[in-house]
């Protein structure tokens, strides 16, 4: 926790005048007021939104008011009376709730002496005129009729409990409260649903003739008092939220299922209420023995409810009649089924002799959206009937038919019709079930994840698509290891390794952005690319743009000046270098010049990781934590691997940042530069790694099953063959299910809509061992306009700017390619957001690129460098590095040979040497030697005849560049030709000086001084 200063917009946890009165409190205490009417009306689900909905109006704009609190951690030395001077931390979205739960419970002084004022008007004698004086039109008079009426229902059962004595027929207080009774209950339906209210009541023996039949009345009662209750219109104001309640399972059914004519639509929310009780039921089935006695009907079994959820079901003691004892699990399985089946349709299903699977597997499970269905009341007679006909078995056509009109969805037909047909012995079907685990697993994804388990799919006006869910399979262990760095006071960063395609971008991307949401943290991210099309240093410094333009929104100016102090303060002169990296610093630090000679940077790479270190400490003392994530990092420069390195080591002792650091373990070698680079971090920094593997077969599964709508028993033959073929690489998985849907081996059922899949083709048929040439065959069933847009844009990168870049293209190619970037962000190639365009995995972009021959490849990089370069440069001067460097890279990429005109190849060099020039000034030396090779390319083999001047600087700036780089090799190749072509001694002078020191640093001083002598008195220099 990072400690902030609170603002006029804070709501501050604590006690006191001071608090009371702050501003952010008393607005606070205002929108509580305004929502509690809200509050109390809505039921015990619904409280926790309204509450929510509070918190979001204090977070949202214009104020951005938090919550605060006190810093527990804080010295006693920082405790003050004054508010601002007190140590204040952010509290998480669950304290701020519930402190909110807690004021919209609070009642108002005013409330309270009406509450007692109410309790002694309800412990007086209850009187038909009092009852009768209350205006009925009344809202709150119809309460009060309802609460005098229940508490006389609660203190007729507390006598029964006391001593279970009927009233004497024909006494005044009888004849009361049996009018009272009637009112209460005239023209209504028993509920069937019972309270316990004591021990005394609970054991009370009830008659089933006489006085004891009331006994359903005095439960239609409780029922009664408890939605009054959960109405905030009944009983004590202090009466407790964990309410026991004891249902009748056949009451609850009559109560709750919708009676005048059931859609699917109407069907939904009695669904959804009856999955948590049908899940309880499979749990008593799972647990008995085969020798225990199973319930018969919906009619005996009892719901337990704790606070309106579902907490057991249990079988009442004491049944009128013997229960038979099933012990075979298949006739276990579908007895469970029948029970289902009258709970979700209203009704038993009826049966015929003979054994239930008889018949099942003719049954027609269609779900028709605007099929009706009218469950019909359950008599005496029925239930006695349909009692009989569980015992015999069998199934005739009626149940068929309630199944097709019932609006139930298909997952949940297909649910009921594989229990029933358990008890077909050997003539049960593939799919019927094998264990009450397995159906109970299927229950509970359908109750808790109804949108994929239980909803029919979806067909849109486009058509059917097979679309993945946007979800983390498998990675929880991996989660959890990385939250407890990120919570861990040492570790500093992570290093996470992984094979291409295994989902490393996704997993880390969505644990920073929960972890900065929940400590209001920044996350900033970068991608390095292999082409390297961006200009040096642009994905370091594209996170430090973004960390000060965001500190500059969120930032007071007091703050804003104390960085701007203490950064000048650091750096001096030096500013000036960073400024010219990080254009977003210049809001925060205007500077007059952002020139700087070389005499006053002597190593511009450690003057430029030194002023990086620096921005970030001072940035990081003022705001909220940062986190920093860098991708792909094993594409990265010398350059840049070493401001990283300097960073994390920097931050080692500051527990306000944090790094991430992606690579693919299959894209490196042992003896690598980058191998290297990554030893000496673990060794030096205090960095977690983190290797992420393949998915298992279970989770290959679950995003099978997700994907597919079917439950996982039945798609688990299929996820085995695709584990197989893809090795569980989530990329590959998902390349491969586009694949097969695209070829037809995974299909749509229609009547209702269910994925349906050939397995026996899908092992036959062949898969690339390569995840490229999967996508490369995917590709070219793409229509053509759209492969070539695809193949466009490979050769501009992974990722792109639409504007102005796209823009640009398609003026140049003549082919607006708008259109086309929607339909593939649609088909999944590419994503669209903020301006930019991505493709959806770097594999995607390589596969895209290897379908263009050479040829095709070095012609669109010529064209679309042409077209870009006059937004960069104008007459050989940069405007634009971005652009500039995009524009040059594509050219250099095409190379010499695509263009025919000296000239044309002249110009080039000289923008090659002022691109080495800029990368050498932003302390990318790797991109500037890059750069000067370049242009000695494309210059004509008469360049020392033709273009003296270009030529000996670029020949001298790449000597002097390779020798700080301590690449001896190319300045003793380059400089030779130095020596050899240059018209003037004095143009050999600063390459001579060079080999020198070259030689020198060999370890070779005798030469370094012999050769520098040679040098002076070729120079005409007087030796003293």
């Amino acid at each position: 926790m990072y400690r902030v200063k609170p603002t006029e917009s804070d709501v501050l946890f604590g006690r006191g005048s001071a608090i009371s009165s702050h501003p952010g409190n008393v607005r606070f205490r205002s929108i509580v007021e305004s929502h509690k009417p809200e509050f109390r009306s809505a039921d015990r689900m619904g409280k926790r939104p309204i509450a929510q909905k509070i918190v979001n109006a204090i977070h949202r704009e214009p104020t951005n008011g938090r919550f605060l609190m006190e810093d527990p951690e804080a010295p006693e030395s920082e405790a003050s009376d004054a508010i601002n001077l007190r140590s204040w931390v952010i509290v998480d979205n669950t304290k701020a709730i519930n402190k909110t739960m807690h004021r919209l419970r609070e009642k108002d002084p005013q409330d309270k002496r009406k509450g007692g004022m109410a309790s002694s008007a309800r412990g007086a004698s209850l009187t038909g005129s009092t009852v009768e004086s209350i205006s009925p039109q009344s809202p709150a008079a119809k309460n009060e009729i309802l609460r005098t009426k229940g508490s006389l229902v609660l203190r007729r059962i507390g006598q029964k409990a006391a001593a279970p004595i009927a009233p004497v027929e024909g006494s005044p207080d009888a004849r009361e409260e049996d009018s009272l009774f009637r009112d209460m209950f005239e023209g209504g339906d028993s509920t069937y649903m019972n309270r316990t209210t004591s021990d005394a009541s609970r054991d009370a023996p009830s008659k089933k003739n006489g006085a004891g039949s009331n006994s359903n009345t005095d439960g239609d009662a409780l029922a009664l008092l408890m939605h009054l209750k959960n109405s905030g219109t009944a009983g004590s104001a202090d009466a407790s939220d964990d309410e026991k309640l004891e249902i009748n399972l056949r009451a609850w059914i009559q109560d709750n299922m919708p009676c005048d004519g059931c859609s699917s639509k109407m069907m939904r929310p009695y669904t959804a209420k009856a999955l948590p009780i049908a899940v309880k039921l499979a749990e008593l089935f799972e647990h008995s023995d085969g020798k225990s006695s199973l319930p018969q009907s919906c009619e005996e079994v009892t719901v337990h409810f704790i606070s309106s959820n579902v907490a057991n079901v249990s079988m009442p003691n004491g049944l009128s009649r013997s229960i038979n004892v099933v012990s075979n699990e298949g006739e276990r399985l579908a007895h469970m089924g029948r029970l289902l089946y009258e709970l979700f349709l209203g009704i038993p299903p009826p049966l015929l002799s003979g054994r239930v699977g008889a018949l099942v597997d003719g049954l027609s499970l269609k779900s028709h959206s605007n099929a009706i269905h009218k469950p019909r009341k359950v008599t005496s007679r029925m239930r006695n009937s349909s009692s009989s006909c569980l015992e015999t078995g069998g199934v005739n056509s009626q149940a068929t038919s309630h199944l097709e009109m019932s609006g139930l969805p298909y997952s949940l037909c297909s649910f009921l019709r594989n229990l029933l047909d358990c008890s077909s012995g050997d003539f049960r079907t593939d799919e019927s079930y094998q264990s009450f685990k397995d159906a109970r697993f299927d229950l509970n994804l359908m109750k808790d994840d109804p949108d994929v388990f239980l909803e029919d799919v979806q067909v849109t006006k486009g058509g059917l698509e097979l679309k993945m869910r946007d979800k983390i399979y498998g990675r929880a262990e991996l989660v959890s290891e990385i939250e407890q760095c990120l919570e861990d006071n040492i570790k500093r960063g992570v290093l996470v390794s992984g094979s291409a395609g295994v989902g490393k971008t996704t997993l880390l991307t969505s644990v920073m952005l929960n972890a900065a949401a929940r400590s209001g943290s920044y996350f900033f991210q970068t991608k390095f690319e292999q082409s390297k099309n961006a200009n040096p240093l642009a994905n370091v410094a594209s996170v430090f743009d973004c960390l000060c333009r965001s500190f500059l929104e969120d930032a007071s100016e007091r703050q804003l000046q104390a960085v701007a102090d203490e950064l000048t303060s650091a750096l001096g002169v030096h500013v000036a270098l960073i400024l010219n990296i990080v254009p977003g610093l210049s809001k925060i630090l205007p500077f007059t010049s952002t020139e700087i000679s070389s005499a006053q940077c002597v190593d511009v790479a450690r003057t430029v990781a030194y002023s990086f270190c620096k921005l970030l400490k001072i940035v990081c003392a003022h705001s909220a934590p940062i986190i920093l994530m860098f991708d792909d990092i094993q594409w990265a420069d010398a350059n840049s691997m070493a401001i990283i390195s300097e960073l994390i080591l920097d931050a080692s002792e500051d527990c306000n940042t944090f790094f991430v650091c992606l690579y693919r373990s299959d894209d490196i070698c042992k003896d690598s530069l980058f191998s290297g680079w990554i030893n000496r971090l673990e060794e030096t920094c205090p960095v977690q790694p983190i290797k992420i593997d393949n998915l298992t077969p279970f989770c290959v599964n679950e995003m099978v099953s997700e994907t597919l709508q079917t439950f996982p028993r039945i798609t688990r033959p299929l996820s085995s063959i695709l584990f197989a073929k893809s090795r569980g690489n989530p990329l590959f998985l998902r390349q491969l299910f586009d694949s097969l849907r695209q070829q037809g081996f995974i299909h749509i059922r229609f009547s209702p809509p269910k994925w349906e899949w050939d397995i026996d083709k899908i092992v036959d048929i062949e898969i690339p061992t390569s995840i490229m040439t999967l996508i490369i065959a995917e590709l070219g069933t793409l229509p053509l306009p759209l492969q070539n847009s695809l193949r466009i844009i490979s050769c501009l990168g992974s990722n792109i700017k639409c504007v102005p870049t796209f823009d640009i293209i398609s003026r140049s190619i003549g082919i607006d390619m708008t259109d086309s970037m929607k339909e593939l962000a649609h088909r999944g190639f590419v994503i669209l957001e903020k301006g930019m365009m991505r493709f959806i995995h770097d594999k995607v972009q390589e596969s895209a690129y290897q379908t263009l021959d050479d040829k095709g490849r070095r012609k669109n990089h010529m064209q679309f460098g042409l077209a870009l370069l006059p937004s960069g440069a104008v007459d050989g001067r940069i405007v634009d590095d971005e652009m500039f460097f995009l524009a040059l890279n594509q050219i250099n990429t095409a190379g010499p040979g695509m263009l025919e005109s000296v000239e044309e190849r002249s110009v080039v060099a000289q923008l090659n040497l002022a691109a080495g020039n800029r990368s050498a000034a932003l302390s990318d030396l790797g991109a500037a030697l890059g750069f000067f090779k370049n242009g000695i390319l494309f210059l004509p083999s008469d360049k020392w005849s033709r273009y003296y001047a270009s030529t000996l600087e670029l020949f001298t700036a790449l000597v002097e560049t390779a020798h700080l780089l301590k690449h001896a090799d190319d300045v003793t190749d380059y400089s030779k030709e130095v020596v050899a072509n240059a018209q003037k001694y004095e143009d050999k002078m600063r390459c001579l000086h060079v080999v020198v020191m070259t030689v020198r640093d060999k370890g070779m001083f005798v030469e370094s001084v012999k050769l520098a002598f040679e040098v002076l008195e070729k120079s005409n220099e007087r030796i003293p």
